[in-house]
């Protein structure tokens, strides 16, 4: 499509010099005067605007500086006689004028700016729209992701009440089964439900960090405390694997949410007794204000940062694992409700997960 360009001039000879210049490549508007110019512009499409300066009535700074209400893309270039410079110049900024050329014109040269003029306008229209294309998805996938949250939280509190009425069941039947075989059955009734019971509160954990609506309940935490009872949970994992500990912690406190942090730092101590090797070591040190929780293995920079995308599962849930899988993404949200965030790095066959208080 041939770019618009409007030239306005009163003189009717030169109206017609400049349109057989630039008809082969431009749709061309023209008018004699501001008052028909500026009708133009209020209802066609403009990419250049090519005025005289001196015309009856209104001038062509004074219909520069008007078209910018309707044509705020457009470029804008004014013809002018030396005799008018000083005050065109006093001007350029308040009507936007792009380039101003001076009476007579080198042919040449005014099909040059025009070009460059033409090419600037309609990449600024070009670009307006893409901005505005990029607007409506970002808030179309905002909106989706709201209505996601929302879902999510639904679906979790849906799945509450029957929870709640499973587990009463379960007790109930647990006081009044004694065979062996059915005791066994129930009690894999049971590890099914802890672990949905966990899938929905670990998943309510991770969207309310995101919606800045996870209310923590803050205390002042021994975190040398803290730690020593998150390993001393988990050493039947680590007596599983072999896997020794080296565990060196500051007597030092944090303001925080003393059951979130723990089930932040479990996950992530857990998670790295699950990748480490049998029969190694686990480097677990707080100081500074830092926890540094170390493992022997290797994760690329591609798979580090899957890790940090939201609610990121574990793909090793799908071999029948009793984990929910968000172990990490759960962490996260609780770190991010505390304003802080996990670190990972992985160099010399050492993989560090660490965060900063």
């Amino acid at each position: 499509m041939k770019p618009n360009i409007l030239i306005i001039d009163d003189e009717a000879y030169n109206l017609d010099a400049l349109e057989r210049i630039f008809r082969k490549k431009y749709h061309i508007f023209r008018a004699e005067n501001g008052k028909d110019a500026l009708d133009i512009i209020r209802t066609q499409s403009i990419d250049v605007i090519l005025s005289d300066q001196r015309m009856p009535g209104l001038t062509g700074v004074e219909v520069l500086k008007q078209s910018l209400e309707f044509q705020p893309d457009a470029s804008r270039i004014l013809l002018t006689g030396f005799t008018d410079l000083d005050s065109v110049v006093k001007s350029i900024n308040d009507a936007k004028i792009q380039l101003y050329l001076t009476k007579p014109w080198d042919n040449t040269q005014l099909e040059l700016s025009i070009e460059k003029a033409a090419e600037a306008a309609m990449m600024r229209k070009e670009l307006k729209i893409k901005n505005k294309e990029l607007e409506t998805a970002y808030q179309n996938l905002s909106e989706l992701d709201q209505a996601k949250s929302n879902f999510v939280i639904m679906i979790n509190h849906e799945l509450k009440t029957p929870l709640t009425s499973i587990s009463s069941y379960l007790q109930l039947l647990k006081e009044e089964i004694h065979d062996g075989e059915q005791k066994t059955m129930l009690n894999g009734i049971e590890a099914g439900y802890d672990r949905l019971q966990k899938l929905i509160d670990d998943t309510l954990i991770i969207i309310k960090s995101q919606t800045d609506n996870l209310t923590l309940q803050k205390k002042s935490v021994s975190m040398k405390d803290t730690l020593t009872n998150i390993i001393s949970s988990l050493q039947p994992e680590l007596d599983k694997k072999s896997i020794s500990l080296d565990f060196k912690a500051e007597d030092s406190f944090i303001d925080a949410d003393a059951n979130l942090i723990t089930r932040a730092l479990h996950e992530l101590v857990k998670n790295a007794i699950k990748y480490s090797p049998n029969g190694e070591a686990i480097n677990i040190n707080w100081s500074a204000n830092k926890v540094s929780i170390k493992n022997i293995g290797h994760l690329d920079e591609e798979k580090i940062a899957k890790i940090f995308k939201p609610f990121y599962v574990d793909p090793s849930i799908m071999n029948h694992s009793n984990s929910t899988g968000l172990g990490i993404s759960l962490s996260q949200a609780i770190l991010k409700a505390h304003n802080t965030q996990l670190q990972i790095s992985s160099q010399n066959n050492t993989v560090e997960a660490s965060i900063q208080f």
